[in-house]
C-alpha cells in the first residue's frame, strides 16, 4: 500500500437514512448529558422544614434565637444551631432530595453545594483526559467507555448510605460525563460532510434541550431522588441494543493510517443507505465478468476488492511495508543483480537475439555476411580459389571479431542496465520509506507539536479566551437573574423549550453568516449588557420603577445568547484544530471553561467584603475583548474539516492570502477607475472607432500618416 495515494475526500460522502439513523441514536445518549447537568438542582432542593418544639408553635427555619449558645464572650447572633428534635421537612407525597435525607441545612447547609463542586471538578478532570484519549484511542471507544460507566455510577446512587460517598461517586460520574459529551459531539461531527455540519452541530444541543425537559417531567413523576437515579440509568441500558451500530469516524481512521478500517466504515455508509433507499447496487454489478471455464460452462467471477479509500489494494499495513522495504534495500539489490549478470552470460538466446539486434544497428546482415562466403563446389582455378580461401578467411576473422565486439557490448550495456534498474529500485524503496515515516510522523501529532506553530498557537489562546470568558459571562449572567419562586418543574421545562427556540435561530444566523462574525458580536453584545447594568445600579435614584425590569430585559436574552454561543464554539473549535489533535484541543477549552465555572460563584459570592460591580465590569470587559480577538481567527464556514497541522497552517495561508488580495484591489481601485474613464473617452470619441472584439482603431492616426 501506498501511503502517497490520493485518498477518496471524506467530505464527499452522501448523507443517507444510516448517518441520520446514527444521528438520532448518539443523539438520544446524549440526553444524558444535560440530564446530568441539571440533576444537582433537584438533587439540592431545599423544602420548608421547622423545628417541632414541645409546648411550642412551629418555627420555620433555623433555631439560633431559640436556643442560644453558652460560655460566649462574642456575640454570636445569626449563628445556626441544631434542632434538638430534630427537623420536619414540609415535603408534597414521597418527595426526597438529598437535602432532607441527609439534612445539610443550618450549620451543614454548606455541604449541600458541595455536591455541585465535587461534580464540577470532577466534569473539569474529565475534559482534559478525554480530550488526549478520544485522539488516542478513537471517538467510539471513549464515547461508549463513557457511556456504560457513568450509568453505572448513576445506577450505584440508589444504595449509596453516606454523604461522603455520594459526593465521590457524583465526582467520578462528572468525569465520564465530560467524556461522553466531547466523544458524542466529535464522532456525529465527523461523520457528515462540510454542509451538514452547522445542522448537526446545532441538532446535537436540540437533543441537550430534550435532556432538560425529560430530567423536568421524570423529577415530577419519580418525587424520590434514589428512584429518580434509576430511571435515568434506563436510557443508558437501552443503548446496548444499537451500539454496535455506530461506526468510528472515518476521518479520524484515514488520518490514523487506518485506511482497511476507514473502507470498511464507507462500505458500511454505502451499504445501509442503498438498502434504506431501495436502490439497487447495480453500479458494483457492473463490475463483473463472465468467463467461460473448462467445461464450456458461463461462470460469473467476482470483482477483485478495490479500496474506497486508496487507488490501489489494501495488502499491508504501514510497518510491513518498512520491514520489507528494509530487508530488500540491503539483501535484495545485491541478489538480484548478481542473478542478473549470471542469466546474462548463460542465456546464448538472449545473447542471439541481441547480436542480431545489433548487427541490424550496425549495417551487418546475414545475408551481407554469407554474401562473402565461398561455396567449395565452385568451379574455379587455382589462383581464384587461394584468394578467395584469402578472402573467406579475412571475412570469417571480421565476423568473429564483430561477434566479440557485439557481445563485450551487450554485456556491458546488460551491467549497465542491471545498475540502473538496482539504483531506481533503491530510490523507489527509499522514497516509500520516507512516505511512510512522513505518514507516521503525521499520524503521532500531538498537543505539543500544535504549540510549534504560530498560527496554531494563535488559534489556541485564542479559542480558549472565548471559552473562558464565555463561561464566566453565563455564571454572572445567571447570578444577576432574579431568582424564580415558582415550580422548579415547570421553570426547567420552559428553559428547555426557550434553549430549542434559540439553537434553531441560531442554526439560520451560523449557516448565513459564518462562525467568526456571530461569536464577536455575541460576545461584545454580553459584555455590554454587564457594563450596562453596572451603569444602572451605579444611577442616584434606584427607586425608579423601570430600572428593575430593565435588567431583567437585558439579562434573560442575554442568557440565551450565551448558550447559542457555547454551542457555536463547540462547533468552530472543532473546525478549526486538526483531527489529529482535536479532542485534545476541545478538552483543553473545555477545562479552561470549567474553571471559569468554578472561579465565578466564589467571586461573586464576596459581595459582602467587596463590591459586586468590580467582578461583574470584569466579566463585561472579558467579554468584549475576547469578542474583538475572535477576527483574528480564519472562518471557517463551507471549509473541510483540517487533518493534520499542515492543513491548519494552510488554511491560515488562504485567509492571509485573500486578506492580501483584499488590500490590493483597494489599493489598485483607483488606477482601475482612470483606465476605466480612459476607455470611456475612447468609445465615445470621434476619433477612436470600436472594430469589434475589444479592439480600438484610431483612425485620425492612420490619416497622418498617410
Amino acid at each position: 500500500m501506498n501511503p502517497s495515494s490520493d485518498k477518496v475526500d471524506v467530505d464527499k460522502m452522501k448523507i443517507g437514512c444510516y448517518q441520520i439513523s446514527v444521528f438520532l441514536l448518539i443523539g438520544f445518549s446524549y440526553m444524558t448529558v444535560s440530564s446530568n447537568h441539571i440533576l444537582p438542582a433537584f438533587h439540592n432542593f431545599t423544602p420548608k422544614y421547622f423545628c417541632e418544639i414541645p409546648n411550642e408553635n412551629k418555627t420555620y427555619g433555623c433555631t439560633s434565637e431559640l436556643f442560644p449558645i453558652r460560655n460566649q464572650t462574642k456575640n454570636l447572633i445569626g449563628r445556626l444551631e441544631s434542632c434538638p428534635t430534630g427537623y420536619h421537612f414540609e415535603t408534597v407525597g414521597y418527595e426526597s432530595t438529598v437535602v432532607t435525607e441527609w439534612e445539610l441545612i443550618c450549620e451543614r447547609r454548606f455541604l449541600a453545594s458541595l455536591g455541585t463542586t465535587f461534580y464540577v471538578i470532577g466534569i473539569l478532570i474529565g475534559a482534559w483526559l478525554s480530550g488526549f484519549i478520544i485522539d488516542r484511542i478513537g471517538r467510539l471507544p471513549v464515547l461508549a467507555m463513557s457511556l456504560y460507566t457513568q450509568g453505572a455510577l448513576g445506577a450505584s446512587l440508589y444504595i449509596v448510605q453516606d454523604y461522603s460517598t455520594f459526593l465521590i461517586i457524583r465526582g467520578l460520574q462528572g468525569v465520564f460525563i465530560q467524556g461522553l459529551q466531547n466523544a458524542s459531539c466529535m464522532l456525529i461531527f465527523e461523520l457528515f460532510p462540510t454542509r451538514a455540519r452547522t445542522i448537526v452541530g446545532m441538532g446535537m444541543q436540540l437533543f441537550f434541550s430534550f435532556g432538560i425537559i425529560m430530567i423536568a417531567g421524570l423529577s415530577f413523576i419519580i418525587p424520590d431522588w434514589r428512584i429518580l437515579q434509576l430511571g435515568m440509568a434506563v436510557p443508558t441500558a437501552v443503548t446496548v441494543l444499537y451500539i454496535w451500530i455506530i461506526p468510528e469516524s472515518p476521518r479520524w481512521l484515514i488520518a490514523k493510517g487506518k485506511f482497511t478500517e476507514a473502507d470498511i466504515v464507507i462500505e458500511k455508509f454505502d451499504k445501509y443507505n442503498a438498502c434504506c433507499s431501495r436502490t439497487s447496487q447495480a453500479e458494483e454489478g457492473n463490475d463483473t465478468t463472465v468467463v467461460q471455464n473448462s467445461n464450456g460452462t458461463n461462470v460469473v467471477s467476482e470483482p477483485k476488492r478495490r479500496s474506497r479509500i486508496l487507488n490501489i489494494d489494501i495488502k499491508k499495513n504501514n510497518e510491513e511495508i518498512v520491514e520489507e522495504s528494509t530487508n530488500l534495500l540491503h539483501n535484495g539489490d545485491v541478489i538480484e543483480q548478481k542473478v542478473q549478470k549470471v542469466s546474462l552470460r548463460a542465456s546464448p538466446n538472449n545473447l542471439e537475439k541481441r547480436l542480431s539486434n545489433f548487427q541490424t544497428s550496425h549495417g551487418y546482415t546475414k545475408e551481407k555476411s554469407d554474401a562473402v562466403e565461398l561455396k567449395p563446389d565452385l568451379p574455379s582455378n587455382n589462383s581464384n580459389s587461394n584468394r578467395n580461401s584469402k578472402n573467406a578467411e579475412t571475412a570469417k576473422n571480421a565476423n568473429n571479431t564483430i561477434r566479440n565486439d557485439a557481445i563485450a557490448e551487450l554485456e556491458q550495456n546488460s551491467e549497465k542496465d542491471v545498475e540502473t534498474e538496482s539504483d531506481s529500485k533503491e530510490l523507489e524503496t527509499e522514497n516509500d520509506i520516507s512516505l511512510v515515516e512522513d505518514s507516521k510522523k503525521k499520524n503521532t501529532q500531538n498537543i505539543i507539536d500544535l504549540l510549534k506553530h504560530k498560527a496554531l498557537r494563535r488559534y489556541l489562546f485564542v479559542t480558549l479566551l472565548l471559552w473562558f470568558s464565555c463561561s464566566v459571562c453565563y455564571y454572572t449572567v445567571t447570578f444577576l437573574l432574579p431568582s424564580s419562586d415558582g415550580n422548579k418543574h415547570i421553570s426547567f421545562a420552559t428553559g428547555g423549550a426557550l434553549d430549542i427556540c434559540g439553537y434553531t435561530i441560531g442554526y439560520f444566523i451560523l449557516n448565513k453568516f459564518g462562525r467568526r462574525i456571530p461569536i464577536c458580536i455575541g460576545q461584545c453584545f454580553s459584555g455590554s449588557v454587564c457594563l450596562t447594568v453596572i451603569i444602572l445600579t451605579l444611577l442616584p435614584n434606584q427607586s425608579l420603577v423601570w430600572i428593575g425590569p430593565m435588567k431583567t430585559i437585558l439579562l434573560v436574552p442575554c442568557k440565551s445568547i450565551l448558550l447559542v454561543l457555547f454551542t457555536s464554539l463547540f462547533i468552530y473549535t472543532m473546525e478549526l484544530f486538526p483531527t489529529v489533535v482535536r479532542g485534545a484541543s476541545l478538552g483543553l477549552c473545555g477545562t479552561v471553561a470549567r474553571i471559569g465555572t468554578l472561579i465565578t460563584p466564589q467571586v461573586l459570592l464576596l459581595g459582602d467584603y467587596v463590591s459586586t460591580l468590580f467582578p461583574i465590569g470584569i466579566a463585561g470587559i472579558l467579554s468584549i475583548i475576547s469578542g474583538l480577538t475572535i477576527l483574528l481567527l480564519p472562518e471557517t464556514l463551507h471549509e473541510s474539516l483540517p487533518d493534520t497541522i499542515e492543513d491548519c497552517e494552510r488554511l491560515f495561508r488562504k485567509r492571509k492570502q485573500n486578506k492580501n488580495e483584499i488590500n490590493n484591489k483597494g489599493s489598485g481601485g483607483e488606477e482601475e477607475t482612470r483606465e476605466r474613464n480612459a476607455l470611456r473617452e475612447k468609445l465615445f470619441s470621434e476619433e477612436w472607432v470600436d472594430a469589434g472584439n475589444g479592439i480600438i482603431v484610431n483612425f485620425s492616426e492612420n490619416k497622418n500618416a498617410n
